[in-house]
């Protein structure tokens, strides 16, 4: 049966709001025979994946097999190129995300992102964390805004270090304390999921292993998807592993089955340094 095409300028939608229903089997994003293109390039080949709520899936493979572009698929912002076409489903607790392009207000909220390059707001580091619960008008009269902030900066480990300069800007802060404001930003709108495109790239060994305790103790509370280009992160901080490879999902499993034994060569040559 061929899939119908999804043509991302489609209004018709049906809201997806956030609960705490979850599939029996702890699913809560299931990726199915999801393929997508950028003009004629074919750049997600019948991906099928299945992320576990509050566990830490990481996605590895050499660059430009895919992976960022699998990542932008789970809250939408492939739509944001005119020219990409996608087939198959997100299902975001059983719910198609594709069916409810328009609402991507609420998918967004649900679904966060955390980019490769630390990205703060020309504004201060209060506003940071406070811009969110803001426009989403999610203020909760039984804890003062400071009260929210002081919170979420603890959750991130950054509140011992900004506490006596929060009026000041985000952009006097140094690389690693600005990925975990932007970690903080994420989690100040309450998501279900956090994504994460190589989320220590740019840092320091130091701010790496800052950044790396945070996530391991995220999952708690949320579900994570990290994309990475370090194996030796992939086999630190995740539950579970998916390799790529042009576009292929080629191998997904439990982190230490996949580190340890491989069921396909291909991913035993990438992890052993053969190719990649």
């Amino acid at each position: 049966m061929k899939q119908e095409s999804l043509d991302f300028k489609v209004k018709n939608h049906v809201p997806i709001a956030c609960d705490t229903t979850v599939q029996k089997n702890g699913e809560i994003l299931k990726v199915e025979n999801l393929n997508l293109w950028f003009g004629d390039h074919h750049v997600l080949k019948n991906i099928n994946l299945s992320i576990k709520k509050n566990a830490i899936t990481a996605v590895i493979g050499p660059s430009g097999c895919g992976k960022s572009t699998l990542l932008r698929s789970l809250n939408l912002m492939n739509g944001l190129y005119d020219n990409c076409k996608i087939t198959g489903k997100v299902l975001f607790k059983g719910n198609n995300i594709f069916d409810a392009f328009g609402d991507v207000y609420n998918i967004r909220k649900c679904i966060g992102m955390v980019f490769q390059k630390p990205n703060p707001f020309p504004k201060t580091i209060y506003d940071n964390i406070a811009y969110g619960p803001n426009i989403h008008r999610m203020h909760d009269k039984s804890e003062s805004m400071d009260s929210m902030v002081e919170r979420i900066l603890k959750s991130v480990a950054l509140w011992e270090e900004v506490k006596d300069r929060l009026k000041n800007s985000a952009m006097t802060l140094s690389g690693g304390q600005q990925q975990r404001l932007c970690i903080g930003r994420a989690l100040a709108i309450q998501p279900e999921v956090i994504l994460m495109d190589e989320p220590c790239s740019a840092l320091d060994p130091v701010a790496t292993t800052k950044i790396e305790d945070l996530i391991s103790t995220l999952k708690k509370d949320y579900t994570v998807v990290i994309v990475t280009h370090n194996m030796q992160q992939a086999a630190r901080v995740s539950d579970y592993t998916a390799f790529m490879y042009l576009g292929e999902l080629i191998e997904f499993g439990e982190t230490r089955q996949i580190f340890e034994a491989p069921k396909n060569r291909m991913t035993e040559n990438y992890i052993t340094g053969r190719f990649g």
